[in-house]
This record gives structure tokens, C-alpha cells and sequence, in this order.
């Protein structure tokens, strides 16, 4: 994937139109796999409408969600094109 792809193509058997449809979802653009799982399942099925759904369901419910968080050590050393330590 690119950095311009949609997130949610990640999601099996989803396509760019899919995502497309997704963005475009009104009352609420759908653009993460975290913002497809916080829908209502009835309205996740209307949007998505494809046989899929339980592929895809089963892959969001796996989906990690991890968090990082770092800190550069002795900060105010940091120049462009040396090396940092995290």
C-alpha cells in the first residue's frame, strides 16, 4: 500500500471504490478500519453491502490496535542527518 491509499483497503476483499463509498458515506466519512468498527452492524451492512461482510467483520475484530509513544534522549542535540536515540 501507499501512503494515499485508503487505510481500509488493508480489509480483505475491499476495493477502492468500496473505500471510495466509504469516504463518501453521508452523515459521517468512514476513513479507518476504528471508524467502519464503530458502526452499528445494520448500518455497516447497508454501507458496505457484500457477501463478504463476515470476512471483513472477522478481520476488524482481530485488528490490533497499538500505541506508541517515544521520547528523544538528550533533545536538544537533534541535527538533520544524525543518528537519535529513542
Amino acid at each position: 500500500m501507499w501512503q494515499r491509499d485508503s487505510m481500509l483497503l488493508q480489509l480483505p476483499h475491499f476495493t477502492k471504490d468500496l473505500a471510495k463509498k466509504c469516504q463518501e458515506n453521508p452523515g459521517k466519512s468512514i476513513e479507518t478500519l476504528f471508524d467502519l468498527m464503530e458502526m452499528e452492524d445494520d448500518e455497516r451492512g447497508e454501507l458496505l453491502q457484500t457477501s463478504d461482510f463476515h470476512l471483513m467483520a472477522q478481520f476488524c475484530n482481530r485488528f490490533p490496535n497499538i500505541d506508541l509513544t517515544c521520547d528523544v534522549v538528550d533533545g536538544g542535540n537533534v541535527r538533520a542527518g544524525k543518528d537519535v536515540s529513542l
